[in-house]
Parts: structure tokens; C-alpha cells; sequence
């Protein structure tokens, strides 16, 4: 579960949000990754795509094991 916060997030080339579709990628690529390492990588990949741009809006993501 997350909020708009995370792929509303402005930054690669052209200061663009980061989007759904580029947030879907992220997250197939690491379903498979148990959680403390998800959110290790979803914020390294989040700060890479911001570079400079500072935060634009609050960021929420809860995930959780079955």
C-alpha cells in the first residue's frame, strides 16, 4: 500500500514524477526481496531518480508479509 506521494515524486532528466509505470518496474524488481531489503531499495532508487529536486510531497508505503 502506498500513497500518490512516491511516483508523484519530481526528478530524472526532465524534473518529470516519477510515475506508475516506473514504479511498477521497481517493484517487480523486488518482490522477491524480503522487506527491510524492499525499502532499502525502493528509497536508494527513489533518491537516484530525484537527484537535486528536494521532496514534493509526503511519501507512504506499507508493506507487509503473509
Amino acid at each position: 500500500l502506498l500513497t500518490d506521494g512516491f511516483y508523484g515524486q519530481p526528478g530524472g532528466t526532465k524534473g518529470f514524477g516519477l510515475g506508475r509505470r516506473r514504479l511498477q518496474q521497481l517493484l517487480k524488481q523486488c518482490y522477491d526481496k524480503n522487506l527491510i531489503e524492499q525499502k532499502k531499495f525502493l528509497h536508494q532508487e527513489l533518491s537516484a531518480y530525484r537527484g537535486d529536486m528536494s521532496q514534493r510531497d509526503d511519501i507512504t508505503v506499507l508493506g507487509f508479509k503473509l
